[in-house]
């Protein structure tokens, strides 16, 4: 560059494409993140079912894949705080290296991404039963809950 100086590579940043996948519970996202990851060795995958605050959580979550985002398209390494389902509590902090990633999950759409995908919607029916079959009894009391959060985001 005709300056003189140059970055040292050591501590410079290393920015790394993210990649984030989005549709409503149960179209597919899981899926799609796991079949991409096979195709594209040294990526990483994080779910936003891992840090969502509960089944009220949606809006906080995605805030959470906005931070990250944000970090590891910096070059930065990030972290959330998990979730603990089981308990109904906050969990224990995990540590995002940086690393080519892939977010999926509810809310991943609104994050700064590379790449935004958006799974389309195989209709309500289809979903529930594709969700209660992964998440079970578990998920069954939620779906309402969860849905209404869900299809709110697009309402103006």
């Amino acid at each position: 560059d005709g300056s003189g100086t140059h970055a040292d590579p050591a501590i410079t940043p290393r920015r790394v494409p993210v990649v984030t996948i989005d549709g409503y519970s149960g179209s597919g996202k899981s899926t799609l993140a796991a079949a991409l990851a096979c195709l594209l060795p040294g990526w990483q995958v994080l779910h936003l079912d891992d840090w969502y605050p509960g089944w009220d959580g949606l809006a906080a979550g995605t805030q959470v894949a906005r931070r990250i985002c944000e970090d590891l398209r910096a070059g930065c390494p990030s972290s959330y705080e998990a979730w603990d389902w089981e308990a109904d509590a906050p969990g224990v902090v995990v540590d995002v290296p940086v690393s080519p990633t892939i977010i999926e999950g509810c809310g991943a759409w609104d994050a700064d991404a590379d790449l935004s995908i958006w799974i389309e919607d195989p209709g309500e029916d289809e979903r529930r039963r594709r969700a209660l079959a992964r998440d079970g009894a578990t998920y069954a009391p939620h779906w309402q809950r969860w849905a209404d959060q869900d299809k709110g985001r697009f309402v103006t």
